[in-house]
């Protein structure tokens, strides 16, 4: 996990369920999302028999002091997340 506090800033839908969305914030920056967190299932959301782990991270940027998320980044993987639907084979 990087360095930062974690900060639940809301929900959003997955499949059928409310998932947290929680940032991993560092000096001011978001760095870090993680999607469903809880601190006993870190980064796993179960569905059905599955089982999910959802993150938006930054892998591009050299040094962590310029890892930046911008909240329109944000929105768009939160559009994605909310457009995952599960279809039978």
């Amino acid at each position: 996990m990087p360095a930062g506090d974690a900060v639940h800033v809301g929900t959003v839908q997955f499949v059928g369920q409310t998932i947290r969305k929680t940032i991993i914030r560092y000096e001011g920056k978001d760095k870090v999302v993680l999607y469903g967190y809880k601190e006993d299932l870190p980064y796993q959301i179960p569905v059905g028999n599955l089982i999910f782990t959802i993150s938006l991270d930054d892998v591009g940027s050299r040094y962590y002091e310029d890892v930046e998320l911008s909240p329109e980044i944000q929105q768009l993987a939160d559009a994605i997340v909310e457009s995952i639907r599960l279809t039978s084979p």
